[in-house]
């Protein structure tokens, strides 16, 4: 992250020619501050060879993927779990807040106080890991989890019945605390991200149709509580926000852009306030106004890689012939770049990779299906 430029404000005084040489000196008064001062500058991405070490590499297994997982070493169809080992040290799970199709919850819009338990990403991970270790004999290293607060659809919130799904819901803010305290007990937990694509809430609607911006800011005051309740109860698991970079990039900047007049929503200042503005408020505790931030609240950040491939700029091809149009898909990739300088490999499916940057560190998701 980089440290804000500081404006510091003061009369400019000017001395001018009064008459036959007299001088008199004129306060021109307080100048305001350039609305993009503190934006930094541009650079050019770094790209390297970009060859994740095993250490960095983790790979997404759910219960689907089990029947292509062989206990024999190189099988000839699917992946050893020799493989794994060799190739990945973490296995990531991708689970809901609430699972309502574990332990009979059902498949109602809200899981029931009885089956909530079972439900909740403790019960369901530990029940993956049991299988993958009894069926096929493997144990991982390091487990990272993510959190998912939203519906499959990311149209709603995932909530336990009885309690309104508001993050400004002092029962629902509870219930979601108390699932990640239990999560940072799953064996050999190394990373917990909570929640997928958070900052889209940011243009989330309500059951009115219209649009909930204060619940964003408690969503991420939510997110700094789950953040400390896991570190007091797990303090070397490590924690942080999970984005959408699309998100980012195609639908937030350009509003940002809108919103302070900016010709360009690809420019270094529409990019800057749009991560001050939806991502930042994630990363640090609150200090009082005018002062620097408390404390850090988050580990690393993970962005989610997964665009709307019918949408602005891919138009449904990935490769597309217009020049224009491939340098706009040549940009996206760009941008990223400019905050990891790190070029992305695909492993298999999704590469998780961990990497430090002026001291904090970057998580990256990438699924190119």
């Amino acid at each position: 992250m980089r440290t804000p430029a500081m404006w510091l404000s003061g009369l400019a005084l000017a001395a001018g020619l009064i008459g036959c040489g007299d001088t008199k000196k004129q306060a021109t008064g307080p100048q305001p501050p350039d609305p993009l001062g503190d934006v930094p500058a541009d650079f050019e991405p770094t790209l390297e060879e970009g060859n994740w070490t095993v250490e960095q590499r983790g790979i997404a297994i759910d219960a689907e993927d089990l029947a292509v997982i062989q206990t024999q070493e190189n099988p000839a169809a699917g992946i050893g779990v020799n493989q794994l080992s060799d190739n990945f040290s973490l296995v990531v799970l991708n689970l809901p807040y609430l699972d309502s199709l574990r332990g009979g919850a059902g498949t109602g819009a809200c899981v029931d106080v009885d089956h909530a338990p079972e439900a909740r990403p403790k019960a369901s991970a530990e029940a993956f890991l049991d299988r993958l270790q009894n069926q096929k004999g493997f144990t991982p290293d390091g487990v990272a989890v993510t959190v998912d607060l939203f519906n499959p659809l990311g149209t709603a919130l995932l909530y336990q019945c009885g309690i309104e799904p508001s993050f400004g819901n002092p029962a629902h803010r509870a219930a979601l605390i108390q699932a990640f305290e239990e999560a940072a007990e799953i064996p050999n937990l190394k990373y917990l991200t909570v929640g997928v694509s958070l900052n889209r809430y940011t243009f989330f609607k309500g059951a009115d149709d219209k649009l909930v911006p204060e619940d964003y800011v408690n969503l991420i005051t939510l997110y700094r509580d789950i953040y400390a309740a896991v570190k007091a109860k797990a303090p070397d698991v490590q924690v942080g926000p999970g984005l959408s970079w699309d998100f980012l990039m195609t639908v937030t900047a350009p509003v940002v852009a809108s919103d302070l007049g900016l010709s360009d929503s690809t420019s270094i200042g529409a990019w800057y306030r749009s991560w001050q503005r939806t991502v930042a408020p994630f990363l640090v505790e609150s200090g009082e106004p005018g002062a620097s931030p408390k404390a850090a609240a988050a580990d690393y950040v993970a962005f989610t890689i997964a665009p709307e491939t019918a949408a602005d700029p891919f138009l449904g091809e990935p490769s597309p012939a217009d020049d224009t149009q491939r340098a706009a898909v040549a940009l996206q990739a760009e941008w990223l770049w400019r905050e990891d300088r790190r070029q992305l490999s695909l492993v298999d499916c999704v590469s998780f990779a961990f990497m430090k940057q002026q001291g904090l560190t970057t998580a990256v998701a990438v699924d190119p299906h």
